[in-house]
């Protein structure tokens, strides 16, 4: 007989993944929850710039920050890997409102999440590209 699984819709139950100190999302074949740790560099309908600092833990619980690119302030971020595996649901708790996502991971190289983000019920398009610690700044 071969074992079966079963897995909750909304990702709270989504498979355990081991820890290590060095993690590289694209050592493997399809998609973890993990692979959307990491520094993140977002843009918000060309709004809303900044970073995003995500990590995620059991059950695809995911905490970080955003640091916003113009006023340098930063907020709390919260949300959910879901299921499909390349989904993530986040919520930005702003000062005044929440700012909710609903994004998805590049599955072949996980160098990107694109999607949308609702802020004040009005929907945007986002786009996030990894930083990668290796990678050298940009020449100007």
């Amino acid at each position: 007989r071969e074992k079966s699984e079963l897995y909750a819709l909304d990702g709270s139950q989504l498979p355990a993944e081991e820890k290590t100190d060095k993690y590289d999302p694209n050592d493997h074949a399809g998609v973890r929850a993990r692979d959307f740790e990491g520094m993140w560099v977002v843009d918000v309908d060309g709004r809303w710039r900044g970073q995003w600092q995500l990590s995620v833990g059991e059950g695809g619980r995911v905490q970080g920050t955003l640091t916003s690119a113009d006023s340098k302030s930063t907020y709390p971020i919260t949300g959910r890997v879901s299921l499909p595996p390349h989904r993530i649901r986040l919520v930005i708790h702003l000062d005044n409102a929440e700012q909710t996502i609903d994004g998805y991971l590049w599955t072949k190289d996980k160098s990107a999440i694109a999607g949308t983000a609702t802020l004040a019920s009005r929907k945007f398009g986002f786009h996030a590209k990894r930083v990668t610690a290796n990678k050298k700044p940009a020449q100007k």
